[in-house]
C-alpha cells in the first residue's frame, strides 16, 4: 500500500512524493520537484505536499506519519523544516552516517565551521549536538548554555564537547539537557 501525492499549479507538475504504509504507519519516501519548479517548492508547494501526505494518511485511517530521514545536521535545511512538524531525533533504521576525525588540533577555522554545521551524533542512544572546544580557550559558561538552548529547540538530549590540548588525545564530555 501506498501511493504518490502530486502537487500542481494549473495543471502543471510541481513536486510530488512516493509514501508507503506499514501497518498503521505512513513512511515519507523520495520526494521530486519537476523540472526547476523551485520557486514554486519555496512559495509553499513544499508546504502544501507534506499536508496533502499528512491528509491521505489521516484518510486511511493511519495513526503514525514518519517523515523520513534528513543529514545529522542541525544547520540542515531538511532537518530543520522537519522539526516544525514536530518531528523527534532518532536513528534511521537503513541509513547511517559516520565521521571520523584524526587531529591533535584543529584549526579554530575549521572547529567553528564544524561547530556551525551543527553536527549530530549518538551516544549510549541519546543524540547529541557535537560541540568542539580548544583547550587553550576554556569554553566559557554562557556560549555553552546558548548552544544547550540550541540543542533543546533541535531535539537533541544535550551537547557532546570535545576538547583537546595539543598533542593529547581529545576528551570528551555530555552536557545534558535539564
Amino acid at each position: 500500500r501506498g501511493g504518490l501525492i502530486l502537487v500542481t499549479h494549473n495543471g502543471v507538475p510541481i513536486n510530488a512524493m512516493l509514501c508507503k504504509v506499514y501497518g498503521s504507519t505512513c513512511f515519507a519516501g523520495i520526494m521530486g520537484v519537476h523540472e526547476g519548479q523551485f520557486a514554486q517548492v519555496q512559495a509553499g508547494a513544499n508546504v502544501a505536499l507534506w499536508w496533502g501526505m499528512l491528509e491521505w494518511a489521516r484518510m486511511q485511517g493511519l495513526h503514525h506519519f514518519d517523515f523520513g530521514s534528513s543529514r545529522p545536521f542541525i544547520s540542515n535545511g531538511v532537518f530543520n523544516f522537519k522539526r516544525q512538524w514536530g518531528t523527534r531525533v532518532r536513528r534511521h533504521a537503513d541509513l547511517e552516517a559516520e565521521f571520523v576525525f584524526f587531529a591533535n588540533e584543529i584549526a579554530p577555522v575549521l572547529q567553528r565551521h564544524l561547530n556551525d554545521i551543527g553536527i549530530i551524533a549518538e551516544k549510549a542512544g541519546k543524540h547529541y549536538r557535537v560541540v568542539f572546544v580548544d583547550a587553550v580557550e576554556e569554553p566559557r559558561t554562557e556560549m555553552l548554555q546558548q548552544l544547550r538552548r540550541s540543542a533543546a529547540s533541535s531535539g537533541v538530549d544535550g551537547l557532546l564537547i570535545f576538547t583537546a590540548a595539543g598533542g593529547q588525545p581529545p576528551q570528551y564530555e555530555t552536557l545534558e539537557q535539564g
